[in-house]
């Protein structure tokens, strides 16, 4: 991996765990990512890889309304969850998929 690249990829990930352990999912309302025994340390950019799954919701269900108070950070688990329900809903007890 170049050096440039490397460089961006750690300011990217520095930059993820600082919003991460700060803002909650917009559903669950846990912290989007635990430190846990991680010990972060910001502005030295050796935070470690992130493997939790971070999804953008759009609240009003509108994918073209890209404003900020429309973009929710969710876990991707808890944001697939919602989807799932929101089929689950529409398809009236039928099974999803079916006509």
């Amino acid at each position: 991996m170049r050096r440039s690249t490397a460089s961006e990829l750690r300011m990217i990930r520095e930059i993820v765990w600082h919003i991460g352990t700060i803002k909650k999912c917009y559903f669950c309302k846990e912290l989007l990512l635990d430190p846990g025994a991680n010990d972060l340390t910001f502005g030295e950019r050796n935070c470690p890889p992130v493997k939790v799954k971070i999804a953008i919701h759009h609240e009003n269900n509108d994918h073209e309304d890209n404003t900020p108070s429309n973009r929710k950070l969710a876990h991707q688990s808890c944001h697939k969850r919602h989807h799932i329900k929101l089929q689950h809903l529409a398809a009236e007890g039928k099974r999803i998929g079916a006509k």
